[in-house]
């Protein structure tokens, strides 16, 4: 499937939503009695569009959860802005934040634990509807809610079952209903397909991509499979140790990856690759010394030279397309051979 290119947000109007140099700290315990801080975003910006899928990708650890809790509001960032439709969220009122809660919902990894256990799936997607003032009776609340049902291609009976009655597909699709519920602008997407099997997955990614085109929704989409991110994401952010390293349209960062970083993840995703030991990490994802201003891959680089100690910045190398590596051109140079 041919997806937009990223160059054309240009054209577009401004983002919903948007993380400004954000940074986020924080405080571990090292021994009984002393703390440490980490740093778990650093400088970071991305921005979510209405009808786009916006990708954030990365190892476990690199600061992904915590920017999305910062885009969620749950958050709130040491350094920089979160913005919706423009506006500041560090000085909303309560009108703004019932306004953002109703626009940018969310879809969680595992979708029984996502469900009080306690209501029908029926009650759980009318609970949702708490927040829109148009559906004023239980009744009319139950039926936009078969509605919707009926929508993610679910029986409308399923309303009465509870969420252990029903299947870890059809329960995504409820979740998916249920985030539908207030007439989102955006949603966040953690890992939606990872409790799925290939036939459950494929049925996700169809109605996220048909439920965008009739909707005009934006997705944030947060996952480790490059299968997924490449059938949904418009524009792909790689993230490890808290900082951006590569960022531009899906296409290019997918096809065309100039940081080592991103070669490794895809070369893990695609066994034909993982089998070049050119596209391989050395060790384990590890913290740097403290003070330590150069590439924070140096340690498990294969490309890794004297450079690569230096302080890396993010560096433009084509349209919308941004890599923080200093020797990127070269590393593009040697994939096309």
């Amino acid at each position: 499937m041919t997806r937009m290119n990223g160059n054309d947000r240009a054209q577009e109007a401004a983002p919903v939503l948007e993380a400004v140099n954000v940074c986020k700290s924080f405080e571990i315990g090292t021994t009984w009695a002393s703390y440490a801080s980490v740093l778990a975003v650093e400088g970071v910006s991305v921005q979510a569009w209405e009808g786009k899928t916006l990708a954030i990708a990365g190892e476990s650890g690199c600061g992904k959860s915590t920017l999305g809790g910062m885009l969620l509001g749950l958050v709130k960032p040491d350094e920089g802005e979160i913005r919706y439709d423009g506006r500041r969220m560090d000085r909303f009122g309560g009108s703004h934040w019932r306004d953002f809660r109703r626009s940018v919902q969310m879809v969680f990894q595992n979708p029984l634990a996502s469900f009080n256990p306690m209501l029908t799936v029926g009650g759980s997607i009318a609970d949702a509807m708490r927040l829109r003032n148009d559906l004023a009776t239980a009744t009319r609340k139950f039926a936009a809610a078969a509605s919707l049902l009926e929508q993610m291609r679910l029986d409308s009976a399923l309303l009465k079952h509870y969420p252990s009655e029903m299947s870890a597909g059809q329960l995504q699709k409820a979740s998916i209903a249920r985030a539908l519920a207030t007439r989102p602008r955006v949603v966040f997407l953690d890992e939606p397909t990872s409790a799925l099997d290939a036939s459950g997955c494929r049925q996700i990614i169809d109605l996220l991509l048909s439920l965008q085109a009739e909707l005009g929704l934006g997705y944030v989409l947060v996952s480790h499979d490059f299968h997924v991110i490449r059938k949904l994401a418009h524009y792909v952010v790689i993230m490890y140790l808290g900082q951006v390293v590569e960022e531009g349209p899906a296409a290019d960062v997918l096809d065309r990856p100039q940081h080592p970083y991103t070669q490794a993840l895809l070369a893990a995703s695609y066994m034909h690759l993982a089998r070049e030991s050119r596209w391989r990490l050395r060790g384990e994802l590890s913290k740097l010394p403290p003070g330590y201003g150069g590439c924070r891959l140096v340690r498990r680089c294969t490309f890794a030279q004297e450079v690569c100690d230096q302080q890396q910045m993010l560096v433009t190398v084509g349209p919308g397309r941004r890599v923080r590596c200093a020797r990127a051109e070269e590393i593009a140079e040697t994939q096309s051979k």
